[in-house]
C-alpha cells in the first residue's frame, strides 16, 4: 500500500483501489496521477479495473475534473477495462456524472462498486 499526502493507493487483485481523502488542487492532482500511473506501470497488468472511493471531502475544481477525463483516457489506453466511483453525497454524484468517460459508473456503496467491477472483469 502506498500513502501520499491525502490519498491511499493499493491493488486488490486486478482492481486498483484509490482512496482520495481531501480536495485536490491542480498541482496536487497531477502529482497523484503520476503516483497512480507509476503504480499501474509497476504492476504491468494487461487488464485491470479502477475503484475510486471518495471521502465526503474529496472534490476538485473544474480544472481538476478535466484532468480526470485525460487520466481516464490514459487508464483505458493502459489496460483499464472499467472504473467505478463511490461517492458520499449528491453534489459529488452530480459533478462526477457530468465528467464521466466510457466504462465509468457511479455508486454510493463500495461493495456494489466492487461487485460491478468483478462482473465486468469476468465478462
Amino acid at each position: 500500500m502506498q500513502s501520499h499526502d491525502e490519498i491511499i493507493v493499493e491493488w486488490k487483485g486486478d482492481i486498483l483501489v484509490i482512496y482520495p481523502q481531501s480536495p485536490f488542487d491542480e498541482e496536487g492532482v497531477e502529482e497523484v496521477i503520476d503516483i497512480i500511473k507509476k503504480t499501474v506501470r509497476t504492476k504491468n497488468n494487461k487488464n485491470w479495473s479502477r475503484l475510486e472511493v471518495w471521502s465526503d471531502n474529496s472534490l476538485g475544481s473544474p480544472a481538476v475534473m478535466s484532468n480526470e477525463k485525460a487520466f481516464s483516457h490514459w487508464c483505458n489506453e493502459n489496460g483499464c477495462v472499467a472504473t467505478a466511483l463511490v461517492v458520499e453525497n449528491g453534489f459529488q454524484r452530480g459533478i462526477t456524472e457530468n465528467h464521466l468517460s466510457d466504462n465509468v459508473e457511479v455508486f454510493s456503496c463500495e461493495v456494489e462498486a466492487t461487485d460491478w467491477l468483478m462482473a465486468h472483469n469476468d465478462s
